[in-house]
């Protein structure tokens, strides 16, 4: 039951992180691959990153997002799980 519920907490955190982080990159004027370029990842794991399929640290999004200039806090403010 308890793995149930974290893998769909953790799925649907994975969505919005990655929702929140296309809106960022389109907002900023971005490509997936100038964004993948100056994070240094391929556009198509930015793509993974924004799909949810593949999760982030908490250092790798907050360092996603500076070179966006978006913060953590954002974040936090735009989840409908964090708050």
């Amino acid at each position: 039951m308890i793995s149930t519920q974290k893998n769909f907490i953790v799925k649907n955190i994975n969505l919005e992180i990655g929702d929140f982080i296309r809106k960022t990159r389109l907002k900023n004027g971005l490509t997936g691959a100038q964004l993948g370029k100056l994070v240094g990842v391929s556009q198509q794991q930015i793509s993974r990153y924004e799909r949810g399929s593949n999760g982030l640290s908490l250092p790798d999004l907050i360092f996603i997002l500076s070179i966006m200039n978006a913060s953590f806090s954002d974040f936090v403010s735009y989840s409908s799980y964090l708050k």
